[in-house]
C-alpha cells in the first residue's frame, strides 16, 4: 500500500467515527479502559464534581417545576443522565 491509500483510509475510518459506524465500539473500549486502568486522582475528582453538579441541576428542575407540564423533558434528562453514569 502506498502513501495516499493509508491516508484514504485512515480519513474513511475517521469519517466512520461521525456516522456512528466507529464511535460506540470506541466509547465502549474506552469506558472499560477506565474501569480497568487506574484512574489519576486529580480526574476522578473531576468525575465526582461532574456527577455532583449534575445531580443538583436534576433536584432543583424538580424543586422548581411550577406545572406539571414543566416535567415533560424530565424523563429525557434523567435518563440521559443515568445512561451516561450506569458505565
Amino acid at each position: 500500500m502506498d502513501r495516499t491509500q493509508l491516508i484514504s483510509n485512515a480519513r474513511n475510518n475517521l469519517a466512520g467515527l461521525g456516522r456512528g459506524n466507529l464511535g460506540v465500539p470506541l466509547l465502549l473500549l474506552v469506558m472499560l479502559a477506565m474501569m480497568m486502568l487506574p484512574i489519576p486522582p486529580f480526574l476522578l475528582d473531576v468525575f465526582f464534581t461532574f456527577n455532583i453538579a449534575l445531580s443538583i441541576v436534576v433536584l432543583l428542575v424538580c424543586v422548581y417545576a411550577l406545572r406539571p407540564l414543566d416535567f415533560a423533558a424530565f424523563p429525557t434528562i434523567l435518563l440521559s443522565d443515568s445512561a451516561g453514569f450506569a458505565a
